[in-house]
């Protein structure tokens, strides 16, 4: 290993230790966030009602989909104010390259990711748990979960939060080269809701992405394809990132 590859990895590991020990009020946000999205989904359960010779039956459902959507939320959220000046400016309180400051900011990303995601799966069982006791409910599940099936869904929970967050950071990159896309970004996206391939009756560009990405039965199809896309995002960044005016 040459004395360049040691330099450069050095400055990597110290520009991560300081986004970690910096950066903690990121995570205290994703905390206090994913506790309102359990109190919301523990209170605004789905439920039906089924009656027969005097007896009434109410089911309720619960799940941890709410937790996942203010999870997602956070992750482009983050990963945008990483790219904002006042964060980038941080990086030069130590000898640092667009290269290692990128590399610095995905690892941090992915470290934060993993735990909430981890922390969004979790938390289906909090939300049952305040169920049974604020609704006085019996917890029934609807299908049996092996411990594989549970660290696939973990896994995949994981794999999403990082994709969001690399979106979050490239959007983030593209608005510092460019004012311009702060209006871009949305419109495109609003139109890639409406827009079709050839006919009306086809799937919109939004719905093909989507359909490609998270409605893959296959899980080592679903990760390969996760994995990719935040690969080709991260050398997307290191391409914007090179755009941008670096303070010396």
């Amino acid at each position: 290993m040459s004395f360049a590859s040691v330099k450069f990895s050095d400055v990597v590991k110290k520009q991560y230790a300081f986004k970690v020990r910096s950066y903690m009020g990121s995570i205290l946000t994703l905390i206090f966030l994913q506790i309102i999205a359990i109190f919301l989904a523990s209170s605004t359960a789905n439920y039906g009602s089924h009656g027969s010779n005097g007896i009434t039956i109410t089911g309720h459902m619960y799940s941890s989909d709410m937790v996942l959507i203010f999870t997602f939320l956070w992750a482009v959220i983050t990963a945008i104010l990483l790219t904002t000046k006042a964060y980038r400016y941080d990086d030069h309180s130590y000898i640092a390259t667009r290269n290692s400051s990128n590399l610095a900011n995905v690892l941090y990303l992915l470290s934060a990711s993993i735990f909430a995601g981890v922390t969004a799966m979790l938390s289906s069982f909090l939300i049952k748990t305040i169920g049974y006791f604020v609704h006085e409910v019996h917890i029934y599940e609807r299908v049996s979960i092996s411990v594989i099936e549970y660290m696939t869904g973990l896994s995949a929970s994981v794999l999403y939060v990082c994709l969001f967050a690399m979106v979050g950071y490239v959007i983030g990159l593209l608005v510092q080269w460019r004012r311009l896309f702060i209006v871009v970004i949305p419109v495109l996206f609003i139109g890639s809701m409406f827009s079709t391939n050839t006919h009306h009756s086809n799937p919109t560009v939004l719905e093909v992405i989507t359909s490609f990405i998270f409605q893959e039965s296959s899980f080592l199809l679903f990760s390969v394809k996760i994995i990719v896309t935040c690969v080709v995002l991260f050398l997307s960044s290191m391409v914007i990132s090179k755009q941008l005016e670096v303070r010396l």
